[in-house]
């Protein structure tokens, strides 16, 4: 019996295929059903990864520009003393 930790700390038990059986991995899924799950998986990342930046931006810029106003003021009290 093989234990695989997935994503998101849940755990899949498996137990190997018979030496005899068709050509499927240790979890029962064909090669290629791997490869479109990959697939699918790595299109579905590239997505989330486009909506996951979008609030991001709209959350750094204006703190950056904050910081940056921050450290101008830092550097014009520290010049005038």
């Amino acid at each position: 019996m093989v234990l695989l930790r997935l994503p998101g700390g849940r755990a899949m038990t498996a137990t190997p295929a018979a030496s005899g059986s068709s050509p499927t991995s240790s979890v029962g899924m064909s090669a290629a059903e791997q490869a479109w799950k990959l697939l699918l998986q790595t299109g579905i990342h590239a997505i989330e990864c486009v909506f996951e930046a979008r609030p991001r931006l709209l959350v750094h810029a204006p703190h950056r520009i904050f910081e940056r106003l921050q450290g101008l003021a830092d550097v014009s009290i520290l010049r005038s003393r």
